[in-house]
């Protein structure tokens, strides 16, 4: 017997769609939670760079004394570089104090200009790590004593 206007699915149409539709949407399902590492990922990375800015404008501010949380860990002489270690929110920020290159064009004041009226300024480059992985970096130039 057969029905003249036949308007429904068969069992095996339905079966193949649900299918389908199973493997798209188990598809998308692996998407989100590498969003969501993303997402993390980016978050710690914004807070990492702005604890390194204010660490960095709190260096500018204190006017070349560095306050005592800062440890003094290495002085190599011979390059006049400076290293210090410092822990702030949790992340461990490891600070390198260089002189500006004397061949930087910000520098090319000859020697008598710049013992009258330059202040020396350090380059500073302040990593940030947690359990030893670095998140962020970041430079900046600050007087210092």
């Amino acid at each position: 017997m057969r029905w003249k206007n036949e308007r429904g699915f068969t069992l095996v149409e339905i079966l193949a769609s649900l299918t389908i539709l199973g493997i798209v949407f188990i598809s998308f399902m692996t998407i989100f939670p590498q969003m969501v590492n993303v997402n993390d990922r980016t978050g710690t990375k914004l807070d990492t760079m702005n604890v390194a800015k204010k660490l960095l404008n709190e260096i500018r501010d204190s006017e070349g004394d560095l306050p005592s949380s800062y440890v003094l860990v290495n002085y190599d002489d011979s390059k006049k570089e400076v290293y210090y270690k410092v822990e702030r929110e949790g992340y461990q920020i490891a600070l390198t104090c260089l002189p500006r290159d004397e061949t930087s064009p910000m520098c090319s004041k000859t020697i008598t200009e710049k013992a009258s009226n330059v202040t020396d300024l350090y380059k500073i480059h302040i990593q940030v790590t947690q359990q030893d992985k670095l998140i962020s970096e970041t430079f900046g130039y600050a007087k210092l004593k």
